[in-house]
């Protein structure tokens, strides 16, 4: 510690550290988190300070997605940044050859003066960057769904192979370009650069709005519609038999997959065979991946999300429980394997049972089945999909 210049006119002169940070290089730290919870304890430095550093960016994209997915709570910000899209397109080449100088001037003035809007702001705590960080994930699933359902769509959908898919839509194409070298070119000149930019623009702007949900649906209902686009593109959109359409006010977004596991456990009794009558010391008849009790197949819940939180879990459409391993041609046990089960003997190949000893240790798959094994389990699994509410 080294005593200050005034120490000749001061008998207890102020001391400074020279070890401390200069007061200019706290203004660079940008975000400080504030501690009010245990969750800023129990998350390792490194990865704080890069969510303290990102909180700004993320902000900026949460409040952008937010205004293109209409989900900022009042649409009318959405509808002013459409309204200033069209403005840019159809004016911007006139404001930039007449006032581009002072344009770049008001860009530079905003450049100096959003610092000092920025050093006003309150510190955010870690619980509230996270929050931020999960509803801006959210928004850009929201955002991005449609193009992941098309290309869902061209992949897995209603053609052999997405080589045909690409092949059919590459045709079809060449064969309306003489109408759209009729539209585009003089003297007609219908389809233009600018005509093009905001129309493409304004669809992907307002896609998620209320207005076009509800025009694209009604559009959607009309069987000619459906009929032109199975005619300009290829592909089938009429829904076949085995699949169940879905009814209005259902999510169909598939949403984050996420496979539910649980496991039947057995043990063999002499005289009675393999039963679900466990000891009390070891593990339940159905347990989870931790070996927590947990109920069976018929009798599983999904968990339940928080309200508000705006998205709830949901099993996968057409699927059911199975069993990881299984044979999948349908063969069910016959009477000699149900006498074999009583006495205590091997299941039949491609049940997925797993064989253990007494301890519940060295498994061997079907089988493997043997008078030293006496515990056996199978994995039941099941998907399901947390969707938007």
């Amino acid at each position: 510690l080294e005593p200050g210049p005034s120490s000749s006119r001061d008998p207890n002169p102020p001391t400074f550290a020279p070890f401390a940070p200069p007061a200019s290089s706290a203004s660079r730290l940008g975000y400080q988190v504030a501690q009010k919870s245990p969750l800023l304890v129990a998350t390792p430095p490194q990865i704080t300070r890069a969510l303290s550093q990102s909180h700004p960016y993320v902000r900026i994209g949460n409040k952008l997605m937010g205004l293109l997915t209409w989900t900022s709570g009042d649409p009318w910000e959405s509808f002013l940044l459409v309204a200033a899209f069209w403005a840019v397109v159809l004016y911007g080449e006139v404001l930039v050859r007449y006032g581009g100088n002072i344009l770049a001037v008001l860009v530079l003035v905003g450049g100096i003066f959003l610092p000092k809007f920025q050093k006003n702001d309150i510190h955010p705590s870690l619980d509230e960057i996270v929050e931020t960080l999960q509803t801006f994930t959210a928004r850009l699933n929201i955002f991005f769904d449609p193009f992941y359902s098309v290309m869902t769509f061209l992949s897995v959908g209603r053609t052999p192979t997405i080589a045909t898919t690409l092949m059919s839509l590459t045709l079809r194409s060449l064969a309306v370009t003489p109408l759209w070298l009729l539209l585009a070119v003089w003297p007609l000149h219908i389809i233009t650069g600018r005509r093009i930019i905001i129309t493409t623009g304004t669809l992907i702007l307002s896609w998620h709005s209320r207005p076009a949900k509800v025009t694209r649906t009604i559009l959607w209902r009309s069987l000619t519609i459906r009929w032109a686009c199975e005619q300009l593109t290829g592909l089938s959109f009429t829904p076949t038999p085995a699949s169940t359409p879905l009814e209005p006010g259902k999510v169909s977004s598939p949403g984050v997959r996420f496979t539910f596991v649980i496991y039947e456990n057995q043990r063999r009794w002499l005289g009675i065979g393999w039963n679900t009558s466990l000891f009390a010391y070891e593990r339940a008849p159905w347990t989870d991946e931790t070996l927590e009790p947990c109920p069976p197949p018929v009798e599983f819940s999904l968990p339940h999300t928080p309200r508000g939180s705006g998205v709830k879990w949901r099993w996968v459409l057409g699927e059911d429980w199975r069993v990881d391993g299984q044979d999948m041609e349908g063969r069910k046990p016959g009477k000699k394997q149900a006498v074999k089960d009583k006495l205590g003997g091997s299941g039949v190949e491609g049940e997925g049972w797993i064989y253990y000893d007494n301890k519940w240790n060295h498994g061997t798959r079907d089988g493997g089945d043997s008078w030293g094994k006496y515990t056996r389990r199978r994995k039941w699994i099941r998907n399901a999909e947390l969707v938007e509410d």
